[in-house]
């Protein structure tokens, strides 16, 4: 069973605030992160907006008795607009997955799932079709713009991320404490918002869980193991070896008119991952 990483007697102080999911997936044989861009966020550089700020799947605890592995598949079913619906909360610490706490504030933490899905890549096309079908149903109850909040899902690769992250130009920073931490002579590693390529940034929270240390390794380095166990283990293992170790998806599921509690999901489709 995983375990969390990170632990320090500063967080046995700190309570929950925030938890989310990160993909990691084979895409060319290569390490890829399944990224979400979240609708309206913007940063302003030099007077020119950049809106592409890509995140995990994560944000609030939504129902703090349900437990943190529930909340996360909250965040993640809405957050990719109904396409990954996780029907069993506990295989987020199936296998090879591994979970690690950031620390937010002064008393908060934020705990981050990293979950390897081999062939997630093959159903990101249907992320378009449920938001557009979901536009179509509008509604006012407050869920409904959760559903919404993402945009775009990318395939960011690990390699590109690897290239860029140890250089201070690369971070965009909003606050002045951030600035002064990067300017510091002996800061090696840095905080804020990471240009990856092109337009592409990824978050302040996400990139600081990249560079922080769990147990003698980064978040990155743990990143990159995860994919190489579950890449030999769906290539090379016995079926059921692949199926204790990784997570996949299942079959997609249509989700009929008049069978979903929220009417606004009739039409989409839904994977779960088992």
């Amino acid at each position: 069973m995983s375990r969390r990483l990170g632990i320090s007697a500063d967080y046995c102080n700190r309570r929950y605030t925030g938890v989310g999911v990160l993909i990691i997936t084979n895409y060319m044989n290569k390490p890829h992160f399944v990224l979400g861009r979240e609708a309206f966020k913007s940063i302003k550089v030099d007077d020119n907006y950049c809106v592409s700020v890509y995140e995990e799947f994560g944000g609030g605890i939504q129902k703090p008795s349900l437990g943190l592995e529930i909340n996360a598949c909250f965040e993640l079913k809405e957050e990719t607009s109904n396409l990954l619906d996780i029907s069993n909360p506990e295989i987020l610490k199936k296998g090879i997955n591994k979970y690690f706490d950031i620390p937010f504030k002064e008393d908060r933490l934020y705990r981050i799932y990293v979950v390897y899905i081999e062939n997630v890549n093959n159903i990101l096309s249907m992320f378009n079709y449920n938001r557009k079908t979901l536009l179509t149903h509008v509604n006012s109850y407050y869920k409904y713009n959760h559903y919404l909040e993402m945009d775009n899902l990318e395939l960011i690769s690990l390699d590109a991320i690897s290239e860029v992250i140890r250089d201070k130009q690369n971070y965009i920073c909003l606050y002045p404490e951030d600035n002064a931490h990067n300017n510091k002579s002996e800061t090696t590693t840095y905080v804020g918002m990471l240009h990856v390529i092109n337009d592409i940034f990824i978050s302040k929270r996400l990139t600081q869980f990249l560079n922080t240390i769990y147990n003698n390794k980064s978040g990155l380095e743990h990143c990159y193991n995860i994919f190489y166990d579950g890449f030999i283990n769906s290539k090379y293992m016995p079926t059921d070896i692949i199926s204790q170790k990784i997570m996949m998806v299942s079959e997609p599921k249509y989700n009929q008119i008049g069978t979903n509690k929220l009417k606004f999901l009739d039409g989409t489709y839904s994977f779960d991952v088992i």
